[in-house]
């Protein structure tokens, strides 16, 4: 048979409508094969085709007297069973509906049901029929046992006087749904016949084929029975049971089975089972109800390399829509690599989708959206509920084809089309939640978990009140030994802190719902919130201060329960909340600790170590070895040779023109970042895709403006309202966070930038001199291995990399360009020198291997000559504003080097467009001429300076500057400063941090003071600094005719 892609076989579909209803098609097999085996039962009862046929016509009569007729209901109760068929049957025979209802449900489900659906009758056995009293008439329940048979043999036969069409009922079932109220699915015969003729079709039985049922009972049982193949009813108590449901099968030599996900893989877990053996005869495996993920794919392919496993996507409302055949060997290339689910595959035929969004705009192949199914396979309809009927099924709209059909029914999943005809599911459109301020995809955390080579299984939760209540639980079936701690780091490199659940409990085996063989999340344990669930015994607190630390750190850190081995900064610390927890511990235990300790004690249990005897040293003291680090961190992924011919090949092609006018900026939220974006809005026409981090209450293009505001890029006036326009047509926010995997975007987000970008600017880092290397770690280094990764992906991308001076040691020498980095290691003391240095000899590795790179090296980045804008936390600028605030200036050895942030990004971005001069080159951007901060000073007869408000005031007043020394400059400028010795202006400096009319928030002797306890320490700080030289970048200045900036004082100009 000839097969579409995804190796499914293509069906014509023409003349399924003249295979009639579902009884008649039976009816043709019966008297076909009489006396051929119809249905097996596990205790060894037996009914042929014939004997079958004669029963249901006995039943149809029972129930025509009964009333029974077009588009009545008549229930069945009962376990599976031999009579559960003939009752099914039977029903269709009557011209009515059957309508299952399961022996698990609660009373109040089955009272809701009952009444909602007034059946006409119902089919059940004595050990059941006390669930119908008072719900039920008694002369309409029908007692299958016995010889129920034989007393319906004298019933008057009743002729039939309406043909049933396709398009009568054939069956109700209930569900749920989101809002726990059961509402009943109205299906027609005409659903039903057309999945089963392309099935039988598609897949057609072969001689000796023995089908198992018990899950989607009343889907599967009719399949095998209308091509003349024997049904072998699968007990309700053997399903359930690995041992005796394996048993079961080796036993009857089963061939086919529908299994859903989670009941095969309760089945393959279940220790000390021959599954060879066990499944020797199977043939073909079904999957329904559930994704199918990769892993259990690659699991089922590996045990039961024999078996053909086939995935069908099927919609209650739906029936079958699509199908793919998963068996064979594991699929290859990078795209299934990062797959976590299996395809659900090719559209049956006639079955059409369209993929629309919320303004019900149809989006194209390989967009995501909503989507919606229409064809021959829809329900009529949901009984007695005329509103979400007509909210779910709804009329095509006009701009929609009409070869759709005139319905459509809206699922509630998220997908979109490939280009071959395979649909891809993405979720469900109504699993997104917020937790503190925060928009969490709750299906994207689950994708996380599943990937992880630990877990087997899993599933996550929402838990608590709606507001800051709200957390996240992760339920794991683990693939060998594991523990919390190591989930959560994998995690933590494919998610943000704000996804990674509160608590992980380790389970089993997942438990399924008897009645489907789907997750029961219902069934899932409870989680106590008193107990530190998922945490090993040495990670919880133990001494009294560990007790009293950790329910700080929680507080702040807003989690249930915290490792006490656990870093402050990988539980999503960061400088403010550093600031908030130390001010509550001090308060709280009556210290006065500062920052510094808390790097040096970044977990609870150091922390409370160093409180208890401050004596003791179980800080993180472990040497740091950053050669290893760039080991760790270094992918090693060689290039390809036909990508990198390719990418120089197109400056041939283009006559050296390389496009460039798709630009990935990374950092755009930066000082310097937000420049960058500035110069390629202004000076280019490049496209720029800019990758923001999510934070509450804020969306990534909100960030951009904001950034651009603060820096006085977008403020009131025509320039502005031109720059405005230009990033609402150029400038595409993604969002995503640098040091997670796939740089934190969507799948869909990654792989198409991977191809549409022809160029990544990397500007985004953590600058904090004080922080540790562990605390800068994720957004420095592991940032750039991942911009290296991305630039490697389907098409190669020059990187241009934004570095600094910092990876060169504080030393009184000469630096240059092409200077052997690898003498400097051991000499780098910040973490930030020591994150940034491993950043760049990551991309030094790449440029080796042939990856197009320039690094740019910055050192002191000023204020714009344009925009009236300085970094307010620039370490210059702090201290400027600390000697004008203090209105004392210390004695110190200080050379300034300054550039003016517009110089640094126009040359960035210029290079950036002359890539042949740029490629692999690194460039200072650091100035070589400086200012000195010592001279003698005289009296001035301007006032002192007493608050901000006076400070900006005196800043505005225009004065003919001329002096090079910036003591004597701010005197110039009119600012009274003396010249003091160092710690006098110490003292004067947290003075004023803490008193006085500027002791706010913002106040900058905070930060500065903040900056002179933990980085500078002793004024020797200042006068070890180092000269650099810029061969490279004097080269492209002279073919540019442009000169370096002196720091001189029409630059330094207050």
């Amino acid at each position: 048979m000839p097969s579409q892609a995804g190796n499914i076989p293509l069906v014509n579909m023409a003349d399924y409508e003249k295979l009639g209803c579902l009884h008649q098609m039976f009816s043709r097999q019966a008297k076909s094969t009489p006396d051929s085996v119809a249905v097996v039962t596990h205790d060894g009862k037996q009914m042929t085709f014939g004997e079958l046929d004669k029963a249901s016509d006995l039943l149809a009569l029972k129930l025509r007297h009964l009333g029974v007729k077009r588009n009545t209901v008549v229930g069945i109760l009962m376990e599976r069973c031999l009579e559960y068929t003939i009752a099914y049957i039977g029903i269709l025979k009557a011209g009515g509906a059957y309508m299952p209802l399961e022996i698990s449900h609660p009373h109040p489900l089955m009272q809701s049901v009952l009444e909602d659906s007034a059946p006409v009758a119902v089919c059940t056995k004595s050990q059941f029929s006390q669930r119908l009293l008072g719900l039920v008439d008694p002369s309409r329940v029908l007692l299958m046992e016995g010889d129920w048979l034989e007393e319906l043999t004298g019933l008057e036969v009743i002729p039939e006087t309406v043909q049933v069409s396709l398009d009568d009922m054939a069956y109700t079932v209930y569900s749920s749904g989101t809002t726990g109220k059961p509402k009943g699915i109205q299906c027609p015969h005409r659903g039903a016949v057309f999945s089963y003729h392309w099935r039988h079709s598609a897949y057609p039985y072969q001689t000796g084929d023995r089908e198992a049922c018990n899950v989607f009972f009343v889907w599967e049982m009719l399949r095998p029975l209308l091509k003349g193949i024997p049904l072998y009813i699968v007990p309700d108590d053997v399903i359930y049971d690995p041992p005796k449901l394996t048993q079961f099968l080796k036993h009857h030599a089963i061939t086919r089975m529908m299994f859903t996900p989670s009941l095969l893989q309760a089945v393959l877990d279940f220790r000390g089972l021959d599954l060879e053996d066990t499944f020797k005869t199977m043939r073909q495996i079904w999957f329904c109800g559930e994704v199918v993920t990769s892993i259990l794919r690659d699991r089922v392919a590996k045990l039961l390399s024999w078996v053909q496993l086939l995935n069908l996507y099927s919609i209650s409302e739906c029936h079958d829509l699509a199908c793919a055949d998963l068996s064979g060997p594991k699929p290859q290339g990078p795209a299934q690599e990062t797959r976590k689910f299996c395809p659900v595959g090719q559209l049956l035929p006639m079955v059409h989708i369209v993929i629309m969004d919320d303004e019900m705009t149809v989006k194209p192949v390989g967009a995501p959206g909503e989507i919606y199914v229409g064809g021959p396979t829809l329900a009529l309809g949901y009984l007695n509920l005329p509103e979400l009927t007509s909210q779910r099924f709804i009329s095509r709209p006009v701009h929609v084809p009409s070869s759709v059909g005139s319905r459509l029914y809206r699922t509630g999943d998220w997908g979109y089309m490939l280009s071959g005809g395979t649909l891809e599911i993405c979720g469900r459109c109504d699993s997104m939640v917020k937790i503190r301020g925060y928009s969490i995809e709750i299906q994207a955390v689950e994708a996380a978990l599943l990937q992880l080579p630990m877990v087997n299984t899993g599933c996550v939760l929402v838990l608590g009140d709606e507001g800051s209540d709200k957390f996240l639980v992760a339920y794991i079936v683990s693939e060998g030994k594991t523990s919390r701690k190591e989930v959560r780091a994998a995690l933590k490199k494919r998610l943000p802190f704000y996804m990674i659940p509160s608590k992980f409990v380790f389970l089993n085996r997942i438990p399924m719902v008897e009645a489907t063989g789907k997750l029961d999340k219902k069934a899932l344990p409870k989680i106590d919130m008193d107990e530190e669930n998922g945490l090993d015994p040495q990670d919880l607190p133990s001494t009294p201060t560990e007790h009293i630390v950790a329910a700080i750190w929680c507080r702040v850190l807003e989690l249930q329960v915290i490792d006490v081995q656990e870093n402050f900064f990988d539980l999503g610390g960061h400088s403010l909340l550093a600031a908030r927890l130390l001010s509550e511990m001090n308060e709280q235990l009556g210290l006065d600790l500062i920052i510094s300790d808390l790097f040096s004690h970044p977990t609870v249990y150091s922390m409370a170590g160093f409180i208890d005897d401050p004596q003791m040293t179980n800080g993180e003291t472990v040497k740091l070895d950053l050669n290893v680090e760039v080991e760790r961190h270094d992918q090693g992924k060689s290039l390809m040779d036909i990508s990198l011919r390719a990418f120089w090949r197109s400056f041939q092609l283009s006559h050296a023109k390389f496009r460039r006018d798709k630009v990935f900026l990374t950092g755009v939220t930066g000082f310097v970042g937000a420049f960058i974006l500035r110069e390629l809005l202004t000076s280019t026409k490049a496209t720029v895709y800019c990758l923001v981090r999510e934070t509450p209450g804020s969306t990534p293009l909100q960030r951009i403006k904001d950034t651009l505001c603060e820096y006085g890029i977008l403020r009131e006036g025509a320039q502005a309202d031109e720059m405005d326009k230009k990033m609402e047509a150029r400038v595409v926010p993604i969002k995503g966070d640098i040091a997670l995997v796939n740089l934190g975007m969507s799948e869909d987000d990654y792989m198409y930038l991977s191809y549409e970008v022809d160029s990544i600017i990397h500007a985004a880092a953590m600058v904090n001199l004080v922080y540790p290397y562990r605390a800068l770690h994720g957004a420095n280094v592991l940032g750039t291995e991942n911009v290296i990764l991305f630039a490697l992906e389907h098409k190669i991308k020059p990187i241009h990399h934004i570095s600094t001076n910092a990876v060169f040691p504080c030393a009184k020498e000469e630096y240059y360009e092409d200077d052997d980095m690898s003498k400097y290691p051991d000499k780098l003391t910040s973490g930030y020198a020591q994150s940034k240095w491993v950043s760049e000899q990551l991309v030094l590795r790449a440029k080796a291997r042939g990856l197009p790179i320039a690094i740019y090296r910055c050192g002191n980045v000023a204020g714009s000559r344009e925009e009236p804008c300085w970094n307010k936390l620039d370490f210059t600028l702090l201290m400027l504003q600390g000697c004008l605030l203090t209105m004392s200036a210390p004695d110190i050895d200080w050379q300034i080097e300054l550039t003016p942030v517009d110089f640094v990004c126009k040359m960035i971005v210029g290079l950036t467009q002359d890539i042949m001069h740029s490629i692999g080159k690194t460039f200072h951007l650091i100035n070589t001429s400086s200012m000195d901060c010592r001279a003698v000073i005289t009296e001035n007869r301007n006032s002192p300076v007493h608050n901000s408000t006076q400070l900006k005031e005196r800043s505005e007043t225009p004065v003919r500057l001329s002096v090079c020394d910036l003591w004597q400059l701010l005197r110039v400028q009119g600012f009274p400063v003396k010249i003091v010795p160092y710690q006098t202006w110490y003292s004067n400096v947290k003075t004023g941090a803490h008193s006085g009319e500027i002791n706010r928030a913002d106040n900058p002797l905070t930060s500065l003071l903040y900056m002179l306890d933990t980085l500078v320490r002793e004024p020797s700080y200042f006068s070890c600094l180092g000269t650099f030289r810029h061969l490279n970048l004097d080269n492209t200045m002279a073919m540019q005719a442009v000169t370096y900036p002196e720091v001189d004082a029409d630059l330094m100009r207050l």
